[in-house]
């Protein structure tokens, strides 16, 4: 019985030391829209250095958390309450508290209240809050110090149904209850963090692409070559035309295994004529416009992302003719637009925490397609009449192969 006794009273002792000899994973302070971002870091910076000078503390940094977050594709947008975002927190971090706060201009000064999530006790609790006048020379030092001493404090529980935000790097908590009074910044700044900041990025890319089936020969009754596309008309071959021109595209991320993405495509063919004596080309058939892909992505804990996807491209056709092809207008020649289907493989390579990485917000995406393309082709002899018309249809199908660099908002 003594010995159950003693044990009982070490746990006790042990539950009621200072909560700063622990491990703690610094998420941030949220600076609404009255103070500004590098206030709201400073305080967290401020908090980090205290915290970690405690005997048998350690701090993970806002910097370090989130860059840790982002690696491991933790949105908080994909969770409904501020446990269940703190909790993944935690876990991802392996920390025994998640720290954060809000900074709120009121009067007499900024208040600031910080809060704190418990993984031992899968809670999230209110540890104080202290109001610091505008005036302070040494806002961070006083906020910070009040913020440390408030981690002793009585908490008061905030409730399961609160939803959650990520504001300005900053995990904050938003709810409608009784006895909570987390304020969020204006819309602006709000929408921009549920719905922006880690799922919105942009950038450029370059494209190579082969024909999977260029050429045509069409023949008479009697097996005699007769022309290419159709009977009569001597243009027979598409060659690939390169530009390497760097496109922009959009990937939006839906959540960590869904994304969107939007790119601009070129297809150009260059058409040659079945004039084995002179052999020349008629023109260039070009398809360029906007794509729009789904991918489905396999979020792993490597630096690389592996995703599928399917999409369509709406592209525009034009025909861009030799220039004395025409002879004077008499030869004419157009391509209809078309609708080109997309199946994609590839994936996406983080260079953060790599000795060539330039910054921790930038991924490179590699991936390979296969395009279904085909467009209609006219082509008719000045004046236009029915016995000089011919159409057929550009065999355009081709495999794509991109790389684009892109860089997360």
């Amino acid at each position: 019985m003594r010995l159950l006794m003693t044990l009982f009273l070490v746990a006790t002792v042990l539950r009621a030391t200072d909560l700063q000899a622990a491990t703690y994973a610094m998420l941030g302070y949220d600076p609404g829209t009255s103070v500004t971002h590098d206030v709201a870091c400073e305080l967290s910076e401020e908090i980090s250095d205290r915290l970690s000078q405690k005997p048998g503390s350690h701090v993970l940094s806002q910097e370090a958390t989130h860059s840790l977050l982002r690696e491991k594709k933790l949105f908080s947008s994909a969770y409904d309450t501020a446990t269940e975002y703190a909790r993944a927190v935690g876990e991802a971090t392996g920390s025994d508290y998640v720290l954060f706060g809000a900074i709120r201009s009121s009067e007499g000064g900024r208040r600031v209240s910080t809060y704190l999530y418990d993984v031992a006790g899968d809670t999230v609790s209110k540890r104080g809050t202290a109001v610091i006048s505008d005036e302070t020379d040494a806002f961070a030092e006083q906020a910070a110090g009040k913020c440390v001493e408030g981690l002793g404090l009585a908490s008061a529980a905030v409730p399961e149904q609160a939803s959650v935000s990520t504001v300005a790097s900053v995990a904050a908590i938003s709810s409608s209850a009784s006895g909570v009074a987390w304020e969020l910044p204006g819309s602006v700044s709000s929408f921009y963090d549920r719905f922006i900041r880690d799922h919105l990025s942009i950038g450029l890319r370059v494209s190579h692409f082969s024909f999977t089936d260029p050429s045509e020969r069409t023949y008479d009754e009697n097996g005699n070559l007769a022309g290419g596309y159709v009977r009569g008309i001597s243009t027979y071959d598409l060659e690939e035309q390169q530009t390497y021109t760097p496109y922009p595209y959009i990937l939006y991320s839906v959540n960590p295994y869904i994304a969107l993405q939007i790119g601009w495509e070129r297809i150009e063919g260059r058409a040659w004529t079945l004039d084995f004596a002179d052999p020349h080309y008629d023109g260039d058939a070009i398809y360029r416009g906007p794509s729009f892909t789904v991918l489905g992505r396999w979020d792993n804990d490597t630096r690389f992302t592996p995703f599928a996807g399917a999409g369509i491209a709406k592209l525009e056709g034009d025909f861009d003719e030799w220039h004395n092809w025409s002879a004077g207008g008499l030869r004419n020649m157009t391509c209809d637009s078309a609708t080109g289907y997309l199946f994609t493989l590839g994936s996406s390579i983080s260079t953060e925490g790599t000795s060539y990485a330039i910054c921790d917000r930038i991924e490179i995406d590699v991936s390979v397609s296969y395009m279904k393309l085909e467009s209609d082709a006219r082509y008719w002899l000045a004046p236009e009449a029915p016995h000089n018309r011919a159409h057929w249809t550009w065999p355009a199908d081709n495999i794509l192969f991109q790389i684009g660099v892109r860089y997360g908002l």
